[in-house]
């Protein structure tokens, strides 16, 4: 037997489960964004510094697709 388990993180999974501890997770998470806007609003020079980092961290780093540039070939049999 075969079980299938979705994960939904949304507000409305939330609303129909009406698992607590669900909601208090959600919460926390909203806290966290809203605290982190306020300090970005409150230090509009705060994520500077990280972002030098960020960009010294990839200097040397180059980005290659899995797919090819173009169009995929067209198979000869069809």
């Amino acid at each position: 037997m075969t079980i299938l388990i979705i994960v939904i993180f949304a507000a409305q999974a939330v609303a129909a489960n009406g698992s607590t501890m669900d909601h208090h997770a959600m919460q926390y998470a909203a806290k966290v964004l809203a605290t982190t806007m306020v300090n970005l609003y409150l230090n509009p020079e705060g994520p500077g510094p990280i972002r030098e980092e960020f960009e010294e961290s990839r200097e040397d780093f180059t980005y290659e697709a899995y797919i090819p540039d173009g169009p995929l070939p067209i198979p000869a049999d069809r």
